[in-house]
């Protein structure tokens, strides 16, 4: 109820109020608008849940924000319009351009398409351009189903609709060699778990390797065709390249 005295305003302003992109930019208005209310609201509510005893996931976390954000930051509130996904290892979620998204806690891999911005909107101390996000909210604003990496596959590409980049992710055995093409297109190799050698193409003395630790990337250019891996223990690699055009997975 806390959250719903600031939604009105979806509907006065000539939104849906049953519909959640309004009801999103009703809240990132608000928040600027009247920021008064919108401290008090959510000071309330944050009140309120600190007082009860059987909150769900999504109340422990805003009262877990509350303490690192303050109440007029609109992360808070629009926390409860937002679907929670929580991940296990080696399973991942595409976000089309343009959906609000925060990363709270764990470690993981992003990739991102070259763009022109990153639009913040709370939960966050740095600059918040909320007014621009009438642009970018697209009419039904929902990612993709998470991805599951099924196991114990050892090559897996996550399918996504990107066309800049396809995602692979590798598991090595200790002494498990693997030859890659990169069909003069750049690619980022990530090493997550393990050691390994790098060969570039025509290098057949592993002295001659480059050695990747836990932790490191490589850049591999187009103009390296192919180059080898080799594991020097077990490993659990994560590969991006450009897939050829009209090939995304």
């Amino acid at each position: 109820p806390e959250i719903a005295a600031l939604l009105p305003g979806a509907a006065a302003s000539g939104g849906n109020p049953e519909n959640p992109r309004d009801l999103f930019l009703g809240l990132l208005e608000k928040s600027q608008g009247d920021p008064g209310l919108f401290e008090t609201q959510v000071g309330l509510l944050r009140d309120r849940l600190k007082s009860e005893t059987d909150g769900d996931e999504t109340e422990a976390l805003f009262l877990a924000l509350c303490d690192r954000y303050p109440a007029s930051d609109a992360g808070l509130a629009c926390l409860f319009l937002m679907n929670r996904i929580d991940l296990t290892s080696g399973q991942a979620v595409f976000l089309p351009a343009g959906i609000p998204h925060a990363y709270l806690k764990g470690n993981l891999v992003e990739c991102m398409a070259n763009s022109d911005n990153v639009v913040r909107l709370g939960l966050t101390r740095k600059y918040r351009d909320i007014r621009i996000w009438k642009e970018l909210l697209p009419e039904n604003p929902f990612g993709r189903p998470v991805l599951d990496a099924p196991e114990p596959l050892n090559d897996f590409a996550y399918r996504t609709p990107a066309e800049e980049f396809r995602i692979h992710r590798y598991m090595f055995e200790t002494g498990e060699k693997r030859r890659f093409a990169t069909g003069n297109r750049i690619e980022i190799l990530l090493l997550i778990q393990g050691r390994l050698a790098l060969l570039p193409d025509g290098m057949q003395s592993h002295s001659a390797a480059c050695s990747l630790e836990q932790g490191q990337s490589w850049l591999i250019p187009g103009a390296m065709p192919e180059y080898e891996i080799r594991s020097l223990e077990p490993s659990q690699l994560f590969r991006v390249c450009v897939p050829e055009a009209g090939g995304a997975s």
